[in-house]
Parts: structure tokens; sequence; C-alpha cells
């Protein structure tokens, strides 16, 4: 008896230097993959539009058919489900298949288990069955998926990232024309650390959507004025000023905050180049306080963390990173401190909150792989 075709791949979730909620505005973003990832172990089985898939983290599975991929009551089953359902709307052949599915990236933290997740189940298909798409390709097909069956308008940041990531750099991502360059990150003998407050947040909630719609209704404004106008990438911050009147105030400050925050990721990147580790380090800060007060997408536990941070010499910046409304900082800091900091945030977390957050240090990693 033939044995069965078996593929394994892999993919990272991801770290985002800066530029936060830039890349749904086509505007530009800092990412970086990191060292934890989501494997899919596939096996053609004997059913020609059955297929089985379990996750190993959730302790739980489902089983789907080719010819009948309507969304599912679970958010995660979606994303699955979605990434199927795009291909074979574009025409891409698949059959019965197992997969069983394991993961050591934080779920709603901030550091994209949905992208990691898609990108290892699309990344075993396109190898299972010889679909021959690029990264890019399935990138952009993943993030169909996000917005056609689990209902998140994202962008392409995270699904890019964990494609294309390579270890030791991060990548500058231009959203609108998908142009990038791979930056070799030195940090010296600083590094980036997490900590997750484990405040759980759900991308699908109306905030983030209504996010999109906020900074549309910003452009809406211009464009009916200026033709030339497509989306906040195309608004410099003496346009915004001009027709700042004729907006109402929330629509005015999201579009401040994104205009603001894709400068501030140009301007991250000279300073990395010029090993500015401190003007980083405040560009950082800067992004954090206005993701709190312009895009009103923080919380408490993490600006309590940011704000703690200013306290200790050996942390240069700390930003929410993410959706926003939970999940993870990240910090800047000396490597040799990170076990004291670490241990000092937890204790002044607690006694804020009531428990403890969780430390996750990180190294950039590689882009989705076959294992």
């Amino acid at each position: 008896m033939p044995k069965k075709k078996m593929i394994r791949s892999r993919a990272p979730g991801r770290i985002n230097i800066i530029g936060e909620h830039t890349d749904y505005n086509n505007g530009f973003v800092f990412p970086a993959a990191i060292s934890h990832y989501t494997e899919a172990l596939f096996t053609l089985n004997d059913h020609d539009h059955i297929c089985k898939i379990y996750s190993e983290v959730l302790q739980e599975g489902f089983t789907c058919d080719l010819r009948e991929l309507g969304i599912r009551q679970k958010t995660w089953e979606n994303y699955l489900v979605g990434v199927m359902g795009v291909l074979i709307n574009q025409g891409y052949k698949l059959r019965g298949f197992d997969c069983e599915i394991k993961s050591n990236v934080p779920i709603g933290g901030g550091v994209s288990s949905s992208a990691a997740l898609e990108c290892s189940f699309i990344f075993g298909l396109n190898a299972l069955f010889d679909l021959n798409l690029t990264r890019i390709e399935m990138a952009r097909i993943c993030q169909k998926a996000d917005h056609q069956y689990v209902g998140v308008m994202s962008g392409i940041m995270d699904q890019f990232a964990s494609m294309m990531g390579k270890a030791d750099h991060a990548i500058h991502l231009d959203c609108q024309s998908l142009e990038y360059k791979h930056h070799k990150i030195e940090l010296d003998d600083y590094s980036f650390f997490l900590i997750n407050t484990n405040v759980h947040h759900e991308l699908a909630s109306s905030e983030y959507n209504r996010r999109q719609t906020e900074c549309k209704e910003a452009v809406d404004t211009i464009k009916s004025r200026c033709n030339s106008v497509q989306s906040l990438r195309d608004i410099s911050l003496n346009m915004l000023e001009e027709f700042k009147s004729q907006m109402n105030s929330i629509a005015y400050k999201r579009a401040l905050h994104v205009i603001n925050e894709n400068e501030r990721v140009q301007l991250s990147i000279e300073a990395l180049k010029e090993n500015d580790l401190i003007k980083l380090g405040q560009l950082m800060y800067a992004s954090h306080h206005s993701l709190c007060t312009l895009y009103e997408v923080s919380c408490d536990e993490l600006d309590f963390l940011v704000e703690q941070s200013k306290s200790f010499d050996s942390i240069l910046g700390a930003r929410m990173m993410g959706g926003g409304f939970g999940g993870c900082v990240l910090f800047l800091l000396k490597e040799d401190d990170i076990e004291a900091v670490d241990k000092n945030m937890k204790e002044l977390f607690e006694n804020r909150f009531g428990y403890k957050p969780s430390p996750l240090k990180i190294e950039i990693g590689q882009g989705a792989v076959l294992c």
C-alpha cells in the first residue's frame, strides 16, 4: 500500500516595532517574524471532499466539506475555512485531507496568532496540492479570508510578516504598493522583549472595524474637495489641518494618529541605521501615547506597563502592540536586565491588577517554511 503524502508547514507570529493601525490605511509598517510559530501537519485522506482539522492547543477539532464551506460559529475555524474557501473561489483544486495544528504563539496577545495559523495552513496546502502560489499571493489570500469569513477588515501586515520574515531582520513594508525591504536589526546589548497583559482582545469586535470607518470618514471629507486623495496615505498634516473644521473630532484624531505614525516608521528606520536606540525608544513611547489618546485602542493594563517602564534606566522605549484593547507591550531594553525588569514588572502589575502578566522573550526569526 503506497504511503500517503504528508506535509509539515510552519509559520511564525510577529512583532511590529512601529507602525500600528497604518496597514489598512495604505501606510508604512515595520514588523518582524518571531521565533514563536504555528505548525500544521497535513496528510491526504481517502475522501474527495471531507477535511478533518484538529487543534492541539484548543483540544478540539472540526470536520468540513470542501463543497460547502460556509461561515462557522467558532472564529479559529473560520480562519482555516476561509483560506480554503478563497482558494476554491479562485479556482484552485483541493481534496480531502487531515490536519493537526500545534502552536506556541500566544492567542490574543497581539503577536498575530491568527496570521501564524492562516499562513502555516496555506503554506502547507500550497505544498500538498502543488498550487504554485507565491508567498505574497498566499498572504493576500489569508487577508481575504479575514475579510470574507472572519469579518475583520484587516490590513496585510500580519500575513506579510509571517510569510516574508527573515531571521535577524525587520521588514519595512509599504502597504499600498507592497514594496518592501529587509533591514538587519542590530541592537548591540539591547533587545526587544514582550510582556503579555493576558487581557484578550477579539479583532472581530466592533471597535476594530469601527476605527476603519472613522478613518474613512476623514478620507471622504477631504476627498470631496481633492480627488487625488484615496486613503490617509495621501493626506499630509497641512491638508488635515486645512480640513479639520469640516470633519468630526473623532475622525480628525484617528487621521492624525495614522499620518504621524507613518512618519514615525520612517524616523525609526533612520534611527536604526544610525544606531540611535535612544531615538527609537522615544518614537516607541510617542507611538503608544498616540495609540492611547488619538486612536484610543489601549487599556489600563497596557498603559500601566508603559508608564512604569519609564522608571527603569535600562528601558529605552515601550509601546502597546497589535490591534489593542489588551495583548502585549513591546519593550526595548538592555538584554542583561530582562530578568530583573520582568520580576519587578510582575510585582508592580500584580499589586495593581491582582494577577501576574506573562513574559515572552523573543528572537527575530524566519518566515513560513516546510519542515
